[in-house]
């Protein structure tokens, strides 16, 4: 999401810094975009997500800001403007169309491999 070619744009003003040159100053988080990259990051290994991870991890980088004297100012940004609503409507709307062509398909393999048990003599009501 975000703003489109926001680094393009900032790109000439922006400079790197080390994070010890921070000490003592103010720096305002995205908390949503922490959340999202822990909730997305955060898994076991077989793709479960991790319970409370989201809490351990926001927890675990405002401790780094602070042991760097970094006084973390928490952003939550509110309600998407219109613009935003729109791209964020076109998503959600091609993931429905992305599901129901997903499901069409599954049941088109279920019919097909009951299709197939039929024809090489598998008695489908019994499975044997």
């Amino acid at each position: 999401m975000g703003i489109q070619n926001f680094w393009t744009l900032i790109e000439p003003s922006g400079r790197n810094v080390s994070i010890e040159c921070m000490r003592g100053k103010r720096l305002a988080v995205d908390i949503s975009i922490w959340l999202h990259q822990v909730v997305h990051a955060m898994r076991t290994p077989t793709g479960e997500t991790v319970p409370n991870a989201h809490i351990y991890i926001i927890i675990f980088r405002l401790c780094k800001l602070i042991f760097y004297g970094i006084k973390p100012v928490i952003v939550f940004d509110g309600d998407a403007p219109a613009l935003k609503k729109q791209t964020l409507k076109r998503r959600k709307e091609k993931a429905e169309r992305a599901r129901t062509k997903m499901n069409e398909i599954q049941q088109d393999m279920a019919l097909a491999n009951l299709v197939e048990k039929v024809k090489s003599g598998v008695c489908i009501f019994c499975l044997k």
